[in-house]
């Protein structure tokens, strides 16, 4: 049969939702030993809090759906033919556990202007699709990711830690922006970023050691760092490099209009940076023992 539940549903054991059964509800938090098996229909109003086991064994359904502007933090696991169903609206995926779609579509984030954090320990089985909107896809010292895993995003964010990116990634239509101290992003060798701004924050690490196109911009932020890999390359609008910043040259470096240093830019012996223009402010330091 169906079950509404206007405000709360906790498990600490198991719950059943068998066959045509429904349950409704507002909430939902699954505790560390806690399982719902729902091979009926699951569907969860406003937040979901998972620590246990959600699974659906129903061929071509879903573990979890979450309407109205929804929010799913998963510390546990999620597996289905389809993962997690979201409606359309400005829905949350925190994940740092474990998300399976047997069916290849893991999660569906649905129409709306959507964030999902993939924090370290998620694993991920399956496509995570952001569908329309602007949506933000974030990663918080997640290991290594592929691009081939994530749909429709068009922006990209690094909270902490280190996150190494294989694969093509594209954000031309939005930004790429790499956190605060110690927050690193690898991009790896045969990896290809495309994104319209690059801004790495202070104590940020930009490592590039593939491919990457920068349509408008590049900013180096105080304390922040940008490493072009020998025999690797950077195209961009233009690039700034602010006090008591760094961009160190390995590879080749286009800049289509103007390159202004505040900080540190060195130019290593394997290194070349074509540019229109080359500004040196207060405080700058140009360091060329390669090709400019």
């Amino acid at each position: 049969g169906a079950a509404k539940v206007t405000t709360d549903t906790t498990v600490f054991g198991s719950l059943n939702v068998n066959n045509t059964g429904l349950l409704d509800t507002n909430s939902l938090q699954v505790n560390t030993n806690g399982t719902v098996t729902a091979d009926g229909n699951l569907i969860v109003s406003r937040t979901a809090y998972n620590e246990g086991t959600i699974q659906s064994t129903t061929p071509g359904g879903y573990a979890l759906k979450v309407t109205e502007n929804g929010t799913v933090t998963n510390k546990g696991v999620i597996s289905g033919d389809m993962g997690i169903l979201f409606g359309d609206g400005n829905n949350i995926l925190d994940n740092s556990g474990t998300i399976t779609g047997t069916g290849g579509k893991a999660v569906d984030m649905g129409a709306g202007d959507d964030a999902v954090i993939v924090r370290k320990g998620s694993s991920i089985t399956g496509t995570v699709d952001a569908g329309e909107g602007m949506d933000l896809l974030s990663f918080d010292s997640a290991g290594t990711q592929s691009g081939s895993q994530y749909k429709n995003f068009e922006h990209l964010g690094f909270l902490s830690g280190s996150t190494t990116l294989t694969g093509d990634w594209d954000f031309s239509g939005g930004s790429t922006t790499v956190g605060g101290a110690d927050t690193v992003m690898n991009l790896d060798a045969g990896a290809s970023l495309k994104t319209a701004t690059l801004g790495i924050g202070d104590g940020g690490i930009a490592n590039i050691a593939g491919t990457a196109a920068v349509s408008d911009y590049t900013s180096v932020d105080a304390g922040g760092s940008l490493n072009v890999k020998t025999g690797c390359d950077l195209t961009t609008g233009n690039l700034t490099i602010n006090t008591t910043g760094t961009a160190a040259i390995d590879g080749a470096a286009k800049v289509t209009t103007d390159t202004t240093v505040f900080g540190s830019l060195n130019v290593n012996q394997t290194g070349a940076l074509d540019t229109a223009t080359l500004g040196i402010g207060d405080g700058g330091i140009a360091n060329i023992a390669g090709t400019a």
